[in-house]
């Protein structure tokens, strides 16, 4: 088995990051089609409400949840024996695939006896429909997160990070084939296509997943899996209580959608395409380092290496400092062009940008504390610690749901408030989590050799990469509006009108980012923020290994 060390998480960093980067890819040219020809009607605003709802089973018992729950118990039985974390691993499958075909059942029923109860809110009815489709998909998408897990362990990354670009081309795929259905059609078309999406998205992890297990179990010893064993109910209080952490915020996520839609019709859906670039950076550097880090941060756990756990968490919150504050500026100096050169054709008008925008802007402000909150998180999964990020999730959700109630039901605002809230509640998350952090992993080691958590010089790095970041932007808004810079116009409240002309759109936000990017450097340089400048994670890492 490789060690762990800086490096190795660094190229299962890159990994994860290049198999999400052509992910995202792709899933952005399914909104950018998306919005081309369906625009933000308001079925197609109930289809996202209904793929958020679909989504949040999907939330709540796979990815996350699972590998909050599966990552560390697996790793402690690979280093006592890799067979027996092999029968771990088949009986959690097959265990996995009963349970959700039951909870599918279950979950038909109720959202058919909602639908027969309520019959008469034809705009709640469709939302169920669309629900009741893809939930069929679930059992794909949560075997999928198994894998992707079991995957991560053997420290294969890429596969589990480019596995949903199957299902974007698929989705893709619908949207070209079908653009010619009235929207009230084409979003039922497409909840089925969604099915089929997920279950190509669980097929390409799969055969990668067989072939690690079959090193160590015949056919015939996988062929007959134990249901519900001693390991797998250990499982059930982690995993439990990770649903209700992660989970709690997933159902946040989920209701926002319902808040969004009572602040104006459109509203799921200029947070839906506010998202869909706001977690372009969050996927490829924030859940990439949160992926990365866990189960070299349950190794070292398991094995005491506590200098280790101390330096993979200081390396992740080094490089999701530089990554993700460089992408929240960004965010809010781009967005607009980016929007509009994405979005900005067929039905997606004017108001759309402009609510878009607004929207991207609110979840911007929460980018940063966002992905600190993974990766605290990462910390106390490996010491199979599911309590604290539970309770920090609860009450970042409960304080998202008041301020929600107030901005949309008091003050009256708009969509982009939701973002807002979204964006206050992760920052609570983070301030918790951060505080028991600092109290319970303040010092690790033994008596004789107590480690902080933190390095000394940790938050001079960040103030490097913060004063270089501020510098920048207040570089590139002075060059843009002398340049009359139309995302810098908008973001100053000046008279401003989006380019229409594809090439105009391209120079527009060519130009901004340009300056943006260029200017980054340039301060990072002048004040060493070795970090930016380096750039680190894009060198040629070579791996150490032990027989």
């Amino acid at each position: 088995m490789s060690i762990d060390t800086s490096n190795s998480i660094t190229k299962s960093f890159k990994s994860f990051f290049l198999g999400t980067f052509f992910s995202r890819i792709s899933g952005l040219l399914r909104d950018v089609l998306t919005a081309f020809f369906f625009g933000t009607s308001p079925h197609i605003a109930a289809f996202m409400v209904a793929y958020r709802f679909a989504n949040l089973f999907r939330r709540l018992i796979g990815e996350a949840s699972f590998q909050a729950g599966f990552v560390p118990h697996y790793e402690n039985l690979r280093l006592e024996d890799s067979k027996k974390a092999s029968f771990f691993y088949r009986d959690l499958f097959f265990s996995v695939a009963v349970f959700l075909a039951i909870l599918i059942t279950i979950s038909q029923i109720a959202l058919f006896s909602f639908a027969y109860t309520f019959s008469n809110f034809n705009s709640n009815k469709e939302i169920i429909s669309l629900t009741q489709i893809m939930l069929f998909g679930l059992i794909f998408i949560c075997l999928y997160a198994l894998n992707s897990s079991f995957l991560q362990c053997h420290r294969n990354y890429f596969l589990p990070a480019i596995a949903p670009m199957a299902f974007n081309l698929i989705w893709i795929f619908s949207c070209i084939t079908f653009r010619n259905f009235l929207d009230e059609k084409f979003v039922y078309v497409l909840a089925i296509a969604i099915v089929f999406a997920f279950f190509f998205q669980y097929f390409t992890t799969a055969f990668s997943s067989f072939k690690i297990i079959s090193k160590d179990l015949k056919i015939s010893e996988i062929l007959k899996p134990k249901l519900f064993t001693k390991d797998i109910k250990k499982l059930i209080k982690p995993i439990s209580l990770s649903i209700l952490g992660i989970g709690a915020v997933q159902i946040n996520s989920a209701l926002d959608a319902g808040f969004a839609i009572f602040a104006e019709k459109s509203g799921p859906a200029y947070l839906w395409y506010a998202i869909r670039v706001y977690q372009l950076p969050l996927a490829l550097f924030g859940i990439a380092i949160s992926s990365a880090i866990l189960p070299p941060l349950a190794r070292a756990y398991k094995l005491d290496d506590f200098q280790n756990f101390k330096n993979f968490l200081n390396l992740a919150f080094l490089k999701s400092f530089s990554l993700m504050l460089i992408s929240s500026f960004a965010l809010i100096l781009i967005g607009p062009s980016l929007i509009n050169l994405l979005f900005a054709r067929g039905a997606f008008k004017l108001d759309a940008i402009v609510n878009a925008s607004y929207s991207l802007f609110g979840y911007s402000i929460g980018l940063l504390f966002a992905t600190f909150v993974m990766i605290i998180s990462q910390a106390f999964y490996a010491k199979k610690e599911y309590f604290i990020p539970t309770i920090a999730s609860i009450s970042s959700v409960l304080l998202n749901i008041l301020l929600n109630s107030i901005f949309i039901f008091v003050f009256h605002m708009k969509s982009a408030s939701v973002a807002i809230a979204t964006s206050i509640s992760a920052i609570l998350n983070f301030l918790i989590l951060n505080y028991f952090l600092k109290k319970k992993f303040a010092k690790l080691g033994t008596s004789k050799n107590l480690i902080k958590i933190y390095e000394k010089d940790i938050f001079k790095k960040f103030f490097k990469i913060f004063i270089s970041l501020i510098s920048a932007s207040a570089f590139t808004i002075l060059i843009g509006y002398f340049m009359k810079n139309q995302s810098i116009n908008f973001l100053l409240n000046k008279d401003f009108v989006f380019p229409t002309n594809f090439l105009d759109k391209l120079y527009s936000f060519f130009v901004i980012s340009t300056i943006y990017l260029t200017s980054t450097f340039f301060f990072a340089y002048i004040f060493k923020a070795k970090e930016i400048s380096d750039l680190n994670f894009l060198k040629n890492i070579r791996v150490k290994s032990i027989t």
